[in-house]
């Protein structure tokens, strides 16, 4: 950009609210640094900050783009935190962001995971501890100045932010509130001076259902709602075998105080640490350079000093990932633990790494423009190891499928892995009704039971409306749900679905479940429902030369398995019809690292639904587990495969029709950006899964004249 110094760090601004004027402000502080761009969702606001401080307004993604943007500083509102930064990684930018790092400790790591790999820096508020009371506390600490702490206390005091922000709400919703907005200054300070944290316990309240703005600006003397609890009390046990209490009784900053009883020759009775954790709206730094900045610009000056331009440098960032990679996930453990805790009032353990140690506020790495982004690893982002969970909230979410993930995340209930089977069966069937809507009626429901490999067998056979009762298409429909949970009324809606939409019939068996009958009972069920469908069509109304199979997810692994056995069929299946099928089981596709947390089906629960299905680590080789192991889909059913954008099987469903389609398989493949695992049996939140059946049946006549000539767009 013409008139910029090109020797100096170029700064983009996205979010121009309350917070963004000190940052803005203080940016003088720092002398290699340069205000270039802002953005914010309002453009006057934006244009406002702009013409106030010498920068250009344009969009966030003009702002990404622009070359000659090398740090991002992230001054959102909570719940776009991730996005953001996340975007801004991704587009080889260094990242600053305002408090939390993350609403949650997995999206956390997948940002500091994904800016070690593109050699990156990410920094974050809270970064209060490295002021000059907390430094000269965790000295004292270090020293054993005052003996080992074995207990303390931490306030948060305040009439709330209603009274002085002009635009308070974003604080009082999932992703606000004391826990998440403030609790980061004083969680961050005591993991900082005690150590890792144990274990949690927590009660919380609301307090007040709405709140009355009284700060000056637009919303003054209006009421909105409260979504998040305000009102928290909690005890944290640290490894060290201290106990603090943590309260935020109010909304606002106040004073940390810590009293730590001594033991040790030192030992005095009472003998105190107090630092004070000032409000937000004092001074911050503009990116995670030198050590980051304290809340008074003295103590700012101390900390933070020259930076230097170096391309290599050498020593530890205080804000960096590796830094932080200790005590940011301690207390962004906490935050959301202490949320868990007042839901379920139980004690949960957390492994948490081992505290840090305290940077040198003399030897800080700067960002220099000429460092390799995307190649290079920079010496204070060392390979941290891939993270154990992963997710994102990625802008390209559907609204809908939004709100289905806040309704988890609300309900707080615990991961199926968590329990036994009998546990996740009984929480998956009381689960899945709030997901789907009112069955749709059929033409005739019926139900059999035939002898199977294991004992008997139901089948569960739905007849469309108007369908012939002679030589009508039909469809073997395999319901998901990790070949460990999931039956006949989970899966209810799609079928009747299907039977209408498909003017077909369609047979639903009840195969036997893992881990009580594992790897290959429930293939050998599938099959034998398959040969029964084939060997009595006329009896059931159907056409033996016009059978096709579908399955979603575990289902859908179980239909890929069966054309690829039935391919020697006196009748094989005439098409697969797969929504967002689990073709891998050894579970290494880069989704399982995108979308491991946070989008219904994680990593873990599925490696659980796994290990219960496989007899022992051989079974993955299996091309009858892994069917994208096989030699060659040569000759199997055409097929129409349904991947949704933002989940862990996305890749391996990706990968099969790929396959299918170099072994010459007539293959349609249709992407859901927006949609996350299981969304076509979530009929009652949008008319996406039923657009997906659609497609499905449209690629089935696709493929077979006798339905027309209809194909899927």
């Amino acid at each position: 950009m013409r008139g910029k110094s090109a020797a100096k760090l170029g700064i983009g601004v996205v979010g121009c609210g309350n917070i963004s004027m000190t940052y803005l402000r203080n940016a003088a502080l720092f002398g290699d640094v340069e205000l270039r761009a802002c953005a914010d969702i309002s453009p006057d606001m934006a244009a406002l900050r702009a013409s106030e401080y010498g920068m250009r307004a344009v969009s966030v993604e003009a702002l990404l783009a622009d070359p000659e943007i090398d740090l991002v500083l992230n001054l959102t509102i909570p719940a776009a935190h991730f996005d953001i930064s996340f975007s801004a990684l991704s587009a080889g930018k260094h990242v600053f962001t305002e408090k939390p790092l993350a609403t949650s400790a997995s999206d956390g790591r997948r940002l500091v995971a994904e800016a070690a790999e593109r050699g990156l820096l990410l920094g974050s508020a809270p970064d209060t501890f490295l002021g000059a009371a907390g430094r000269r506390a965790r000295r004292l600490m270090d020293e054993g100045a005052i003996g080992r702490a074995v207990t303390g206390t931490a306030f948060m005091m305040g009439r709330g932010m209603e009274h002085w922000h002009p635009n308070p709400q974003f604080y009082y919703q999932p992703g606000g509130g004391p826990v998440f907005d403030m609790g980061p200054y004083y969680l961050t300070m005591l993991v900082n001076l005690l150590g890792p944290v144990a274990r949690v316990m927590a009660m919380a309240t609301r307090g007040q259902e709405e709140r009355l703005i009284t700060a000056e600006g637009p919303h003054r003397n209006t009421s909105f709602k409260v979504g998040t609890p305000t009102n928290i009390l909690s005890l944290l046990e640290f490894r060290s075998g201290a106990t603090v209490t943590f309260a935020a009784p109010g909304m606002s900053s106040g004073t940390l105080t810590i009293r730590s009883s001594c033991m040790g020759p030192k030992a005095r009775s009472g003998c105190p640490i107090r630092t004070r954790s000032a409000a937000p709206s004092r001074c911050r730094n503009v990116g995670p350079t030198g050590p980051t900045s304290t809340v008074r610009a003295n103590s700012m000056a101390r900390a933070t000093g020259p930076m230097p331009r170096r391309t290599e440098p050498t020593t530890e960032c205080s804000a960096s990932p590796t830094f932080r990679a200790h005590w940011q996930p301690e207390e962004s453990r906490v935050r959301p633990a202490i949320l868990r805790c007042m839901y379920w009032r139980l004690w949960k353990r957390f492994l948490l790494r081992e505290r840090a140690a305290s940077p040198s506020p003399s030897t800080q790495p700067s960002i220099s423009r000429s460092s390799s982004r995307r190649t290079k690893r920079l010496a204070c982002l060392p390979d941290i190891g891939a993270p154990t969970m992963t997710t994102s909230l990625s802008p390209l979410l559907d609204p809908e499928v939004r709100h289905v993930l806040d309704l988890d995340r609300q309900a707080a209930a615990p991961p199926f892995e968590a329990g036994t089977p009998e546990e996740a069966r009984r929480a998956y069937e009381q689960g899945f009704p709030a997901l789907q809507g009112e069955r749709e009626p059929v033409g005739s429901l019926t139900e059999r039971t035939i002898t199977g490999p294991g004992g008997p067998l139901t089948l569960r056979i739905y007849r469309g409306h108007g369908v012939s009762g002679a030589a009508a298409p039909a469809l073997l429909y395999l319901h998901g749900g990790g070949w460990v949970i999931g039956n006949l009324d989970s899966h209810d809606e799609i079928c009747r679905w299907l039977a209408n939409m498909a003017a077909c019939v369609v047979v639903s068996p009840d195969y036997r479940l893992a881990p009580e009958h594992k790897f290959p009972a429930a293939i050998e069920d599938c099959r034998a429902a398959l040969s029964f469908m084939q060997d009595g069509a006329g009896d059931l109304g159907i056409d033996a030369e016009r059978i096709a199979v579908a399955g979603d997810s575990a289902g859908g692994n179980l239909a890929t398995v069966l054309c690829l056995l039935a391919r020697g069929d006196k009748n094989p299946p005439t098409a697969q019809l797969l929504f967002y099928p689990n073709t891998d089981a050894s579970q290494a596709a880069d989704s399982y690292r995108h979308f491991a947390d946070g989008y219904g089906l994680t990593a873990a629960t599925m490696a659980w639904f796994r290990d219960h299905y496989i007899r022992d680590a051989r079974d993955i080789g299996d091309w009858r587990v892994s069917p994208l192991k096989a030699e060659s889909l040569a000759g199997a059913a055409p097929a129409f495969v349904a991947i949704a954008g933002h989940d862990i099987l996305a890749d391996e469903g990706e990968a099969y029709a790929k396959r299918l389609d170099d072994d010459e398989v007539p293959v349609v493949l249709r992407r859901w950006p927006g949609q996350i695992h299981g969304f076509v049996w979530m009929g009652r939140h949008g008319p996406v899964a039923r657009q997906a059946v659609g497609a499905a049946v449209a690629a089935w006549r696709g493929f077979d004249p006798v339905f027309g000539n209809a194909q899927a767009d």
